[in-house]
């Protein structure tokens, strides 16, 4: 909820707080993604904590790669 809200024009103040995180049925790279945009805003500099709540059904996904033949 906080990553998908960097894109609208909800602000939410992050400096001195502890940020609680917690997600459900969401994948390692997923999660990855939103901590990635959370920092790239700036959102995570002033943070005095980062707590990582139950994160259940949270599943390492096989990736398959293929090569593509020519």
């Amino acid at each position: 909820m906080l990553a998908a809200s960097l894109a609208r024009c909800t602000r939410f103040e992050t400096a001195g707080t502890i940020l609680f995180i917690e997600d459900i049925a969401a994948k390692p790279f997923q999660i990855d993604r939103m901590l990635m945009q959370l920092k790239l805003a700036g959102k995570l500099n002033d943070v005095r904590g980062l707590v990582f709540g139950e994160m259940l059904d949270c599943r390492r996904v096989r990736i398959r790669i293929t090569r593509w033949k020519r």
